[in-house]
Parts: structure tokens; sequence; C-alpha cells
């Protein structure tokens, strides 16, 4: 795979677009659609390392706490993964290890990483690791699942309740999607202004 750093596509009709001479905004030839091309936004490092400092007190947090005969069970981010492994479920284990913690950790320090340093001989790697982090961070759908776990549980054990981590997690997840879009990938590339 070739990187182009001057290019970019249309989210319209998906055509090529040089930018090396346009300013903030270009219009696509083909549909017309106006595109703001990012500048390397401040705001994304303020919510990139929010969101890490979030992620990482989510280690400890339960997400969802249950009381079953008088015996409180709960779960955390952390827990997850582990409790997959112990019970025979290797595969998955690693695939939810990947998806819910490994890869957006990385999104969110890659991110943090381009604005203080600019790599020479790793850029397209970084680039591509950035792009595989933030297709393959999956926690939104983790959350998901806890929300859907809630309400089968709930209609069994009524004393079922969203815990202080599900509720960090929402804010979680707020950051890191802002972090993302507020994020110009291409600075990877290009190197830090």
């Amino acid at each position: 795979m070739k990187i182009i750093k001057n290019v970019i596509e249309c989210y319209g009709c998906g055509t090529f677009i040089d930018i090396s001479n346009a300013n903030s905004k270009i219009k696509c030839p083909t549909c017309h659609s106006i595109i703001d091309i990012k500048n390397h936004s401040k705001e994304a490092l303020a919510y990139a390392i929010s969101a890490l400092l979030l992620f990482i007190s989510l280690y400890n947090l339960p997400l969802l706490t249950t009381n079953i005969n008088g015996i409180t069970l709960y779960a955390t981010l952390l827990e997850t993964p582990l409790k997959l492994y112990h019970e025979g479920f290797i595969f998955v284990a690693f695939l939810i290890f990947f998806t819910i913690i490994l890869a957006p950790l990385l999104n969110s320090l890659i991110i943090i990483f381009t604005f203080f340093y600019t790599p020479k001989q790793s850029k397209n790697f970084i680039f591509k690791l950035y792009h595989i982090t933030k297709d393959w961070g999956f926690i939104d759908i983790f959350m998901i699942g806890c929300v859907i776990a809630y309400i089968k549980m709930d209609k069994t054990f009524k004393a079922t309740h969203f815990d202080t981590g599900f509720y960090v997690m929402i804010a979680y997840l707020v950051l890191f999607y802002l972090s993302n879009i507020n994020f110009d990938e291409k600075m990877i590339l290009k190197g830090k202004k």
C-alpha cells in the first residue's frame, strides 16, 4: 500500500483530490461537495489526553454490579478478557483484549505521540497502525453488550445496576471520538506544525 501525502478522498463520492495547493476548504470536482481540510488541531491532543486518563481509570471501576443471593458480583473492563481466558475461550479473550483495551489505548497514544514527536523511519508504520486501531477499536460495541447484559440480568436479578465505570465509559467514548474527529492523520506523515 502506497501512502500519498497530498491527496485526500472525497467522503461523498470517493474521488481522490490533490490538495497540495488547496486552502482550508476545497470543492470536489465530481460531486461538488465541500471538503474541509483539517489542520493539526490542539483540541485533538486535549481530547486524547482526557480520553486516555479516563481509560486508565476504567481498569478498576466496575461497569455492572448485581447481587445474587447476597453475593455481590461486578465486572470491570480488564476482567472481561481475563475471565474469558480463564474459562478457556483464548481466541475470544485475545480478540476482546485487542478490540476493547489495546486498540483504543494505542489509538490515543498515537494521537498524543504525533503532537510531540515526528518519526523519521517509522511514520508509514505509525500511520497504518493508527488506522488499524481506529477501525478495530470496538469499545462502543462492548458498551452496547453491557446494556444488553443489563437488560437480560435485570429481568432475573432486580439488584442489577450500572456502576461508576459505565458512566465513565460514556464520557470516555465521547472524548475518544472527538479526538479522532479533530485529528488530522496526515500529520503523522507530514510531521508536527
